[in-house]
């Protein structure tokens, strides 16, 4: 056999990696930066994010403090390493309180915004069945959200790929769509 194919299934499919390999991605033409405002593919997902039936999460803070959290701010999700958990936040904790105030989505990406550039943890008042404690993240780099970044004078492998193999008609003759 001219190629090791139990390797290559072994270190690409069954090997668990802690990172994305970006490598193909960036052969593709584009690479991966972060964005403090959603895209718009991505702000349709999350008004319908929903993580293993448990509910949407009304705020995806997942690439910023590790965590989405439904609109009553029971946590549905905790970045593994990640800022919120290394505030042993776990997923089902309620938070409270933002920094002082009522829980609400837009005080927690408020907070999340406001921390950026600042050396003050974000404070939260966290219920975790019968017990109420302070967490404080720290946490200061604002909000982020993935985006495929194009590199200039790379050919755009990743364009051609996602190109759809059949381009559906807008035209009302039946004939054409065909």
């Amino acid at each position: 056999m001219p190629y090791d194919w139990a390797t290559f299934f072994h270190d690409r499919v069954y090997q668990i990696h802690p990172n994305a390999n970006l490598a193909g991605i960036e052969r593709g033409g584009y690479r991966l930066v972060y964005a403090d405002k959603p895209t718009a593919s991505e702000s349709a997902v999350q008004s319908g994010v929903a993580f293993e039936g448990r509910g949407a999460w009304a705020v995806n803070a997942w690439y910023s403090i590790g965590i989405g959290v439904n609109a009553e701010g029971i946590i549905r999700d905790v970045r593994r390493n990640g800022p919120a958990d290394k505030a042993r936040m776990a997923p089902e904790d309620k938070i409270i309180a933002v920094n002082g105030q009522i829980f609400s989505g837009d005080r927690l990406r408020a907070a999340i915004r406001n921390a950026k550039g600042k050396t003050e943890p974000i404070h939260l008042i966290v219920q975790s069945d019968s017990f109420v404690s302070t967490m404080d993240i720290d946490y200061h780099e604002g909000e982020r959200y993935p985006v495929l970044d194009r590199v200039e004078g790379m050919p755009a492998y990743l364009d051609d790929i996602t190109q759809p193999l059949i381009r559906l008609s807008t035209s009302k003759d039946p004939q054409v769509s065909k």
